[in-house]
């Protein structure tokens, strides 16, 4: 579980110091958004429900117009139940642009990469165009309501994975069939059925379905492009058997 922002290295201080300048050709509807503004509006959002925040990065363009960063967020519940198992984080990735190029967007998955080229993996919360109904408070709020609604059944899958126990015919049996789909390539299956076997993180475990999706997701990911991933993790995952 990670985040990743491509040529990280500004601060928050640093984002409060860019003044957004309105591009010439900016109707009088389009509102530039700062880019400390939408930090400061997810971190409060955040820290408001009580969750935590473990790591930041940011990343900005020469000329400061454009921003991509992420967060990594800790001790993530919907009011009563932690809807993000242990041994699994959440993160918040997200876009700014001020030169009218991009849409401002915001994603949300177990692992999230950012770039100013415009890529931001994850489930998307939030695609806004920059203008004066823009609300950021409240369309954040709406944004991870909507998410924690949609993840309040993590838990029980989750669950259902730990406790599914394995043959290796059946794990192989799956394998095969992921080669098959052409989620991954033949070589990356090898790699797949080598750390289910012999897992990296003994944490991870092996002989269960939650071991075989821990192996996909950490020997795979290499292999599956960025803006793919969680599509080609979700197919996976409903290939798994889930214990009743």
């Amino acid at each position: 579980n990670m985040i990743t922002v491509f040529g990280a290295g500004a601060t928050f201080d640093q984002l409060r110091a860019i003044e957004p300048i309105t591009p010439k050709d900016a109707g009088r509807r389009w509102k530039p958004i700062p880019h400390f503004e939408l930090v400061e509006t997810l971190k409060d959002e955040v820290m408001t429900r009580g969750w935590g925040i473990t790591k930041e990065l940011f990343s900005t363009t020469k000329d400061g117009s454009e921003m991509a960063g992420a967060l990594l967020l800790d001790k993530v519940h919907n009011g009563h139940d932690v809807i993000v198992p242990g041994g699994m984080s959440l993160a918040l990735g997200f876009l700014n642009c001020n030169t009218r190029r991009k849409a401002l967007q915001i994603t949300v998955g177990a692992e999230v990469t950012c770039c100013l080229n415009g890529l931001c993996t994850g489930s998307i919360l939030l695609t806004r165009v920059h203008d004066h109904t823009v609300d950021l408070i409240t369309e954040v709020e709406i944004g991870l309501n909507k998410y924690v609604n949609a993840a309040k059944d993590i838990g029980t899958i989750v669950a259902g994975l730990r406790e599914r126990e394995l043959s290796q015919a059946e794990a192989s049996e799956i394998l095969m069939e992921t080669g098959r789909r052409g989620l991954v390539g033949w070589a990356a299956v090898g790699r797949v059925d080598a750390e289910y076997r012999h897992p990296t993180f003994t944490d991870n475990g092996t002989g269960t379905s939650w071991g075989l999706l821990n192996a996909f997701t950490y020997a795979g990911r290499q292999n599956i492009n960025p803006t793919r991933q969680m599509e080609v993790y979700n197919k996976f995952r409903t290939m798994l058997p889930i214990a009743a």
